[in-house]
């Protein structure tokens, strides 16, 4: 007979009279919390106030007065606190000051100089005291003014004071045209992929797509070098469209670009070389790295 354990269209419609024991031991009792205030007192405790104790106010230390944020310090002013700005002080001359007018020292008595191993005499020592003021045995303007043997260039007033100078042209960079100079100048990179293309007939049109990218490469003319490159390039485009029109194989397709690229690289080689060796010619600086 089927029962409720069969699916719920087999539960019986009224409520039983009683459910059978279960077939499982009961639950253990939860244990109890513990009680921290099991232990405590119940009354809550009186706190008195001690009889010799000393108001709060009477334990404060007297200090000394203090000194008003709000007043300047008292120093004696300086050649930098007198004036306003460093420039002020650094040009201007103080009226209380004057020159020392005490007679310079003299020149300490020392040890006794020590003969060289030559038989020189040693050079004497000069102590000086610090407390004594050092007097200069040259003048400002003795020291400023260069010697017959330091020319100053033109006097002022003269033409050529207010003249550009002695002035020569620099030394050119540009090292003039040799073997060396015009692959320095067209890159390796460039030559070498140019050659590729040129030489190379089914990978033609991968090796011109690397020269355009070496084209940065270039230290004479760079903007004419990718203005043919760009040109060269719009016109490999054009082939490649007149060929799907005619053509719908795609070994036909890339013949007729393999072509085209070959033809291009050998225009672009000869172009970027002529380029560079009228740029050597005439001796132009170089361009700075793409």
């Amino acid at each position: 007979m089927a029962s409720w354990e069969d699916g719920p269209e087999y539960a019986p419609l009224a409520r039983p009279e009683q459910f059978a024991a279960p077939r499982v031991a009961p639950l253990d009792r939860a244990p109890e919390p513990p009680r921290p205030a099991a232990d405590l007192p119940t009354d809550h405790p009186r706190w008195e106030q001690p009889r010799d104790a000393k108001p709060l106010d009477e334990l404060v230390p007297d200090l000394p007065a203090a000194r008003d944020p709000h007043q300047p310090f008292d120093a004696p002013a300086a050649t930098l606190t007198t004036y306003d700005t460093a420039w002020g002080a650094a040009h201007t001359v103080l009226g209380d000051w004057a020159p020392p007018t005490d007679a310079p020292i003299e020149a300490a008595p020392g040890p006794a100089p020590r003969p060289t191993a030559d038989g020189a005499a040693a050079p004497v020592l000069v102590r000086h005291d610090p407390n004594r003021p050092i007097t200069l045995t040259r003048t400002r303007e003795q020291v400023q003014r260069p010697g017959p043997e330091q020319p100053i260039g033109a006097q002022p007033g003269t033409p050529g004071w207010f003249g550009p100078g002695q002035w020569a042209p620099p030394a050119p960079q540009n090292p003039g045209l040799s073997l060396r100079s015009f692959v320095s100048g067209l890159s390796v990179p460039l030559l070498i992929t140019l050659l590729a293309g040129g030489l190379i007939l089914p990978l033609s049109p991968l090796f011109f797509v690397a020269a355009a990218i070496c084209s940065r490469f270039v230290r004479y003319r760079r903007s004419w070098v990718r203005s043919a490159f760009i040109v060269c390039g719009a016109m490999l485009g054009t082939a490649l469209i007149m060929g799907a029109l005619f053509t719908a194989e795609v070994g036909g397709i890339w013949n007729i670009l393999s072509w085209s690229s070959l033809f291009a690289s050998w225009a672009c080689l000869i172009w970027s070389s002529g380029l560079v060796i009228s740029a050597l010619r005439q001796h132009e600086r170089p361009e700075a790295r793409g």
